[in-house]
């Protein structure tokens, strides 16, 4: 702190912490006690021209970068987050594949019954017997033969 305020002096570690902990500009303007356009010259001057924005994105980067590495080294020895980071550096995901069931069998099954169905009702013959189905076989002769 400054000797004269009761505000931290500005300086480029403070500055670059309260950045990487995603402070706002109105944040670290009332955290420094600095008006809005002393915080801009003074980012221009110290940070050679570049806006609050481009300093605040640098350092955005940066703790992303540090927070990766960190669950890189922590990955080694606990299976939970080398999975928390494979879905999402990596964009992994658990979908299992869904497979088709064959239904081509019940469709033909279905459509010869249709068929067999509606040649039934057109049949003008009085046969017993559904069209397009084999007739039944009279077991009694099967029988007769057997003993024979």
């Amino acid at each position: 702190m400054s000797k004269n305020s009761a505000y931290p002096e500005l300086n480029k570690a403070s500055f670059e912490t309260l950045l990487r902990l995603q402070f706002t500009r109105e944040e670290v303007l009332v955290f420094f006690g600095k008006s809005k356009t002393s915080l801009i010259e003074w980012v221009k001057k110290e940070y050679e021209g570049r806006t609050f924005e481009d300093v605040k994105q640098m350092c955005t980067m940066q703790t992303q970068v540090r927070l990766k590495s960190t669950a890189l080294k922590m990955s080694e020895k606990n299976p939970a987050v080398m999975i928390f980071l494979l879905k999402s550096i990596c964009r992994m995901t658990e979908e299992t594949p869904v497979q088709k069931e064959n239904n081509d069998k019940n469709v033909i099954s279905f459509t010869n019954s249709i068929k067999i169905a509606t040649k039934a009702l057109a049949s003008t013959d009085n046969s017993p017997y559904i069209a397009g189905l084999p007739e039944k076989t009279n077991n009694n002769d099967n029988e007769n033969q057997d003993h024979e």
